[in-house]
C-alpha cells in the first residue's frame, strides 16, 4: 500500500527590507481608507498612489544611508604650496640666417596647421652649412621641476642618431648639414656614380631636424620640423659638330714647279661635359670624341655633290680651305636649388637650352698670294692682260725664294722668310630654343632663329736667321674680323606671350702681335743657363655688337 500523501505546509511570508516596510507604514498612514490592504501596482487607476509610494521609497532609502565621516583635520599649507606655478609659452619662431637680408619667411608657433610648421633650407655637409636661429617669447617663467623646463626649454633632434640640442635659454642657434658624404678617394668619375639620382632636382632626399619648443602650458603645437636639401648644382653640356671639308693646297717641287693637291673629309666632332657642385667643391666629368670621315660613303658622296658649286672658288685659288655645310648642335642642362624668400619650400630651378649654331653654314678661307698667282697666269691673258703671266712668275719666284731662304758659302749664315695673307668668309642659319623651370612649372620660353655673316683677314710676315751662334726669330702679324646678323624670336613668358626681331653688326676685332725670340747655342751646352721666354708686344681692339646682341625687343600680340 502506498502511504498517504502528506499534508501541503503554509508557504512562508516573503522578507521584506527595512526600507520598503518603512515605506509600507508611512504610505498606509497617509491612505487610512484603503484599510490596511496591499495596493494593486497593475490597476491603471492607481498609478498616481504607485508614484507616490515610490517616491516615499527613494526618501527611506536615502534616510538610511550611513553617513561618511567627518575628515581629520590636514596638515598646514604654506602660501608658496597654495597655487602650483606652470610655466607658460606665449610665441616661439625659427628661421634659417638669412633672414631678413634673403629670406623673409620664418615658422611661428604655436600652430595647428602642419603645412606651416616647417621650413626647407639648402646645405651641404661640411663647408656649405645653415645656421637656424630659434627665438621664444614666454608669458610665465619656466618651471624648474616637474618636467624642469628651465633646463630643457628649446630641444632639437637631430637626423642619423646624432645626440640631441638642449637649453633652458629663450633662444639657441645651431647648424644643419646634409648627410650626404661624398669619399674623396673615388674620383670625379666616382663621385658622379653617387649623384647622378640627384640630377632631376625633384629626386633630392632630404633630413629632417626636429624643433620642439617645450612648456607646461603652449596653448597649441609648439613643434616643428627644418628640411635640410643637399646643396647641389648641375651643369650638363652635349655638343656634336659635322660638316663637309676641302682643302686645296699650292706647292712648289724641286724643279721650281707649282703642283696643285686636293684633299678632302667629313670632319666629326662629339663633347660632353658633366659639371656638378656639392659643398663647395666642383667637379667634372667630359668626354670627346673626334675623327673625320673619307669620301667612301654613298651620302658622303651625295652630299659632295650638292655642295659643290660652293667650291669652284678653288678654280682661282692655291691655298684654299672650303667647308659646306657646316652643321653644330648642343644642348646645356642647369639645375639648382634656391630657397623661397617668401615661403617654407625650396624653389627648383631648370634651364634647358638646345642650340644649333650654325643649323646649315659654310666657310671659305682663300690665301691672297695664290689668289693673284692662279687668276694672273689663268685669267689675265684671256682678259687682254698681256703682262698677267709676268706678274704670276715673279710672284712663284719671290714665295719659292723666301721657302728655300738664303745661305752663305761656309754655312755661318743661313735664314727663310715667310709672307701670307688670307681672307675669310663664313655665313649661316643659327636656332636656338630655351626653356625656364621654375619649382615645377615652365616659367619662361623662346625660340630663336639667326641669320650670321662674318668676315675675317689676316696677316703673317716672319723671319728666320742664323749667324754663328745666335738664331733670331722675329716677325709681325694682324688678324680681324668682323660680321652682321639678324633674326626673330618668339616665346612666352609671365606676362604672356610675346615676339621680336632685329639687324644688328654683331662685333669686330682687330688683333697686333710682335715677337722675338733670340737664342745663343754653345758648344758644348751649359746647363747653368737658360733660354729665356720670347719678347711678345702687341695691341688689340674690339667693337662691341650693336645694338645689344641677342637682346630682341619684346612686343605684345595682345
Amino acid at each position: 500500500m502506498t502511504s498517504p500523501a502528506p499534508a501541503s505546509q503554509p508557504r512562508a511570508p516573503k522578507p521584506v527590507s527595512p526600507e520598503v516596510a518603512a515605506t509600507n507604514r508611512e504610505f498606509l498612514r497617509r491612505h487610512p481608507e484603503l484599510k490596511g490592504k496591499r495596493l494593486d501596482t497593475k490597476n491603471p487607476a492607481n498609478a498616481k498612489l504607485v508614484a507616490e509610494w515610490r517616491q516615499i521609497y527613494v526618501a527611506q532609502v536615502q534616510a538610511n544611508r550611513p553617513q561618511t565621516p567627518a575628515p581629520a583635520p590636514a596638515k598646514p599649507v604654506l602660501p608658496c604650496q597654495v597655487v602650483k606655478q606652470q610655466c607658460e609659452l606665449k610665441s616661439a619662431e625659427f628661421a634659417c640666417e638669412h633672414v631678413p637680408s634673403k629670406r623673409k619667411y620664418g615658422v611661428k608657433l604655436p600652430n595647428s596647421d602642419p603645412k606651416k610648421r616647417y621650413i626647407d633650407v639648402i646645405a651641404g655637409n661640411a663647408n656649405t652649412k645653415e645656421t637656424i636661429s630659434v627665438k621664444s617669447v614666454l608669458a610665465k617663467p619656466l618651471c624648474n621641476k616637474d618636467r624642469n623646463h628651465a633646463k630643457r626649454h628649446i630641444i632639437i633632434r637631430p637626423p642619423f642618431n646624432a645626440p640631441e640640442i638642449v637649453t633652458g635659454a629663450n633662444q639657441l642657434k645651431f647648424d644643419v648639414k646634409s648627410s650626404l658624404v661624398l669619399p674623396k678617394a673615388i674620383g670625379a668619375l666616382g663621385k658622379l656614380r653617387i649623384l647622378y639620382k640627384y640630377i632631376w632636382p625633384s629626386y633630392e632626399t632630404k633630413d629632417v631636424y626636429l624643433v620642439i619648443v617645450d612648456a607646461c602650458t603652449t596653448n597649441g603645437a609648439s613643434g616643428g620640423a627644418v628640411r635640410v636639401f643637399p646643396d647641389i648644382t648641375w651643369s650638363i653640356e652635349f655638343a656634336v659638330s659635322a660638316g663637309f671639308e676641302r682643302m686645296r693646297t699650292s706647292k712648289i717641287n724641286p724643279q721650281g714647279a707649282r703642283e696643285i693637291e686636293n684633299t678632302g673629309g667629313y670632319p666629326f666632332l662629339f663633347d660632353s661635359k658633366v659639371t656638378y657642385k656639392y659643398d663647395g667643391a666642383e667637379d667634372y666629368v667630359g668626354k670627346e670624341f673626334k675623327t673625320t670621315y673619307v669620301e667612301s660613303s654613298a651620302w658622303m658622296k651625295i652630299l659632295k655633290l650638292s655642295a659643290s658649286w660652293f667650291r669652284k672658288i678653288a678654280y682661282y685659288a692655291g691655298n684654299v680651305k672650303v667647308t659646306f655645310p657646316q652643321i653644330q648642335l648642343g644642348f646645356k642642362y642647369q639645375s639648382a636649388l634656391a630657397e623661397n624668400p617668401d615661403g617654407p619650400n625650396v624653389r627648383r630651378d631648370v634651364d634647358l637650352e638646345i642650340a644649333a649654331d650654325p643649323l646649315i653654314g659654310a666657310s671659305a678661307e682663300v690665301d691672297l698670294l695664290e689668289l693673284l698667282i692662279n687668276a694672273a697666269g689663268k685669267g689675265g691673258a684671256g682678259l687682254g692682260i698681256v703682262c698677267a703671266p709676268a706678274i704670276a712668275e715673279f710672284l712663284i719666284k719671290a714665295k719659292r725664294r723666301m721657302a728655300e731662304g738664303w745661305h752663305s758659302s761656309g754655312g755661318t749664315f743661313e735664314a727663310k722668310a715667310v709672307l701670307a695673307l688670307t681672307l675669310g668668309m663664313s655665313g649661316g642659319i643659327a636656332a636656338k630654343g630655351a626653356l625656364q623651370i621654375r619649382n615645377g612649372r615652365a616659367a619662361e620660353g623662346s625660340i630663336t632663329v639667326e641669320g650670321k655673316i662674318g668676315f675675317t683677314f689676316g696677316g703673317t710676315a716672319q723671319f728666320e736667321g742664323k749667324a754663328w751662334m745666335v738664331s733670331v726669330t722675329a716677325g709681325v702679324s694682324l688678324q680681324g674680323s668682323a660680321g652682321f646678323a639678324g633674326g626673330g624670336q618668339i616665346g612666352m613668358d609671365n606676362e604672356g606671350a610675346f615676339f621680336g626681331g632685329k639687324l644688328y653688326f654683331s662685333g669686330a676685332k682687330l688683333e697686333f702681335k710682335a715677337f722675338t725670340d733670340v737664342k745663343i747655342t754653345r758648344t758644348p751646352p751649359d746647363p747653368n743657363k737658360t733660354r729665356e721666354a720670347p719678347t711678345k708686344a702687341g695691341w688689340v681692339v674690339n667693337w662691341p655688337a650693336w645694338p645689344d646682341e641677342g637682346n630682341y625687343n619684346k612686343r605684345r600680340f595682345f
